[in-house]
This record gives structure tokens, C-alpha cells and sequence, in this order.
């Protein structure tokens, strides 16, 4: 895959009802497992392209604060002009790599990174579960 093709075609637009907060936590009660408030929560979503997702989150959940990853910056550029029009707050997005994500945007309760393992470097993929659980609160919850 060339550097520019994701420019070229990008992801298509998509909500992804299994990746929700509030699926994650009903899913992991069922388990045994506490985790944090949906409604407060902070969600962390990785390869966000056009940020459709987690705009239909923050939408739903205007209490939670609401972070998109994605390195190309003409899908970002496409969920900030969204983000702006639909007037959804609490919900930012940045263009850069996944590679290396430190705690520059904090610790999250929730981070989707749905389909992205298959298609990033395998220069990525070597520190992918190590840069999540960075990003990770202790009873956070990682959805790939």
C-alpha cells in the first residue's frame, strides 16, 4: 500500500454499534468486569478516519470526552468539517501515527481501534498492545 492510497480511497464512513462504550461495559459487567462510567467516560478511537463513529458516541454521550487518531489528514480534515456541522463539543480529532502513542492525551476508559490492526506497518503492529495500555486507565477497556 502506497503512503497516499488511504488519500486516495479513504475508509468509508460507518458506525460501529459493538465498539460503544456502553456495549464494551455492558459486555465486561457481564464478565465480572467494573469499569468506568459510560456517561463521563473518556473514549480513545484509533484509525477514527472520517470520525463517524465516535461522533454518533459523543452525540449520544455529551458528558463523555471523546479523542480520534488517524494519520491521514484528509480523513481528518473530513471528521472536523462533521464535527463542526453536527456542533458536537466534546469530541476533538488529530491527525498523526499511532506509533508511540504516549500519555500526551491522557489515560482513556475506552479505546477502540476496530479493523486497524490488520492494515497498519508492522513496525506499528510490534508496539500496538504496549502504546494501548499506555493509553489505558487501569480498568480500561481495549476493542480491536
Amino acid at each position: 500500500m502506497s503512503d497516499t492510497s488511504y488519500e486516495e480511497l479513504p475508509y468509508s464512513a460507518r458506525v460501529h454499534f459493538h465498539t460503544h462504550p456502553r456495549v464494551l461495559a455492558t459486555t465486561a459487567a457481564l464478565l465480572g468486569v467494573d469499569t468506568a462510567d459510560v456517561e463521563t467516560a473518556r473514549v480513545l478511537e484509533l484509525g477514527t478516519a472520517t470520525g463517524s463513529n465516535l461522533l454518533a458516541m459523543a452525540l449520544g454521550l455529551p458528558e463523555a470526552e471523546c479523542i480520534g487518531i488517524d494519520l491521514s489528514q484528509g480523513q481528518i480534515e473530513r471528521a472536523i468539517e462533521a464535527r463542526e456541522a453536527a456542533a458536537i463539543r466534546n469530541c476533538t480529532f488529530h491527525c498523526r501515527s499511532i506509533a508511540g502513542l504516549g500519555d500526551e492525551f491522557g489515560e482513556f476508559d475506552y479505546v477502540i481501534a476496530h479493523g486497524l490492526y490488520s492494515w497498519i506497518p508492522d513496525e506499528t503492529r510490534a508496539g500496538f498492545f504496549a502504546d494501548c495500555a499506555r493509553a489505558l486507565k487501569d480498568t480500561g477497556i481495549l476493542v480491536t
